[in-house]
């Protein structure tokens, strides 16, 4: 097999980059059935809030903002990040404009095909970003993780989709666990690692985050002390449970709001919320907005719904 090179590195950059300008053409944002995601951004944006699905995304041109617990990491072009698990994060997009647009490609990962081949290659050392949750990590693209990124969205509309689309998808997934940020998505897997455990309980919580939560029992199941399971939550998804189980909360609340036109206090109640002052006091504190601000903002700020990005994504029309 034949080691790619930096230039091979820019060209893939360059063709995916074609591809989401040709996607994106008549609409900015375009999410297809199969989990692939192409975002034409042109406008900047302030850091919003939201969940993001396991996934990874690549930045092909301008820059990408992500904070979580605090720190930032500024994206350019040929980065990418990965999200193990669905985890509460801020992102922002730099000035851009209608001539020169960010793009970006996002993935949703198929965590039982990651979990399988996981369990078929020997570990891996993989890159970490200092203050990051361990479920996530960011840098530099891999030549091979991209090239294969490139051939996978090329074959979509060809005679050959059927028969090539799901090598390629295969291939995508192990590409991401044998490069730089495999041992970022492996460690999710693993039973036997603290980040495996965490993961299994963020999936609980995220499973059931409308009933209520018993950490003392979460730590219990995960073999950990109630103070260590906090510490370990949180340096696993970047918040501790209980504001992961209230962000999912509100997420949910706010998409019945605008998508459902649920009344406040009905989608305060169908999310867990038993106070529907705290719940207006918590969403405002997280969006910055009453529920019916938001509501009479939608039509005219957001357009983008569900997805990669488990929010809504401001208009760029």
């Amino acid at each position: 097999m034949r080691t790619m090179t930096r230039i091979d590195l820019e060209k893939s950059l360059c063709l995916l980059k074609k591809q989401i300008e040709i996607r994106t053409l008549t609409t900015n944002n375009v999410s297809l059935a199969n989990g692939l995601h192409f975002f034409r951004l042109t406008s900047g944006r302030e850091l919003m809030s939201f969940f993001y699905h396991p996934s990874i995304t690549v930045v092909a041109q301008g820059e990408l903002l992500l904070r979580c617990g605090g720190r930032e990491i500024l994206l350019p072009p040929g980065s990418a990040f990965l999200c193990g698990l669905r985890l509460p994060l801020e992102l922002g997009v730099p000035p851009c404009t209608r001539e020169h647009p960010n793009l970006a490609f996002g993935y949703e990962l198929d965590l039982l095909e990651l979990s399988k081949l996981s369990l078929r290659i020997p570990r891996v050392l993989g890159t970490t970003v200092q203050g990051f949750p361990a479920a996530m990590g960011a840098g530099e693209i891999d030549e091979e993780l991209l090239d294969s990124i490139v051939r996978l969205v090329a074959c979509l509309g060809t005679p050959e989709e059927e028969f090539l689309k799901p090598v390629l998808e295969r291939e995508v997934h192990l590409r991401l666990l044998l490069g730089s940020l495999g041992s970022q998505i492996r460690s999710i897997f693993a039973s036997d690692s603290v980040t495996g455990r965490i993961a299994l309980a963020a999936r609980r919580i995220a499973d059931h985050y409308q009933e209520p939560l018993s950490v003392e029992a979460l730590a219990r199941e995960c073999a950990m002390s109630t103070s260590s399971f906090h510490l370990h939550f949180k340096n696993v998804t970047g918040v501790s449970p209980l504001q992961y189980q209230k962000r999912l909360r509100l997420r949910e609340a706010r998409r019945l709001i605008l998508e459902e036109g649920f009344p406040v206090g009905a989608a305060a109640a169908e999310v867990g919320y038993a106070n529907a002052s705290q719940f207006m006091r918590e969403f405002k504190r997280l969006y910055g907005e009453t529920p019916g601000q938001a509501r009479g903002d939608f039509r005219e700020k957001f357009s983008g719904r569900g997805g990669l990005l488990d929010a809504d994504m401001e208009s760029d029309v």
